[in-house]
């Protein structure tokens, strides 16, 4: 989890084609990737021959605004036939990975007035009392807020001075 306007690290997930006996004989792997929630970016999808190294796809999240940060991961994978072996392209079953956290905003203090005037007294007379309202005010209609989907009204404070 984070606040709006963090700067988040990309995630990275290693997909391999592991050469089951011999990878002369074996196809390539075609992976692609997609997310379920628009604030995942995805980037990396491609291609690998057998027992080459990984193919690395990038998450890269964006927490521009508050809300959930959760969603799945789609992953398509398809077993390349190797040029000239006359065999077809074949999808494979694909593969989901649960993606999760959020982007919360922060407090919005407000106050009900700027000034205070208790105009002008003598020595022992007893001022009247003034107050002021502080709010926190909602800053976005996220469904990361602890009170979604309905909430409270903004949470009021009253000082008042001279205390007593």
């Amino acid at each position: 989890n984070v606040h709006v306007g963090d700067a988040l690290g990309a995630q990275t997930i290693d997909v391999t084609n592991l050469a089951k006996t011999n990878a002369a004989y074996q196809d390539g792997l075609a992976v692609t990737a997609s997310s379920a929630n628009a604030k995942i970016a995805v980037t990396g999808a491609g291609s690998l021959a057998a027992g080459t190294g990984a193919l690395t796809l990038t998450l890269t999240p964006s927490a521009g605004a508050a809300g959930s940060l959760a969603g799945n991961l789609s992953l398509g994978f398809t077993s390349v036939a190797q040029a000239g072996t006359n065999l077809n392209d074949e999808a494979l079953a694909g593969a989901t990975i649960a993606v999760t956290g959020a982007a919360y905003d922060y407090a919005k203090p407000g106050y009900s007035t700027a000034t205070l005037a208790f105009g002008n007294l003598r020595v022992g007379d007893a001022p009247a009392a003034k107050t002021v309202a502080f709010t926190n005010a909602v800053v976005t209609d996220a469904p990361t807020s602890p009170w979604a989907p309905s909430r409270p009204p903004p949470v009021r404070s009253t000082a008042t001075w001279p205390s007593t």
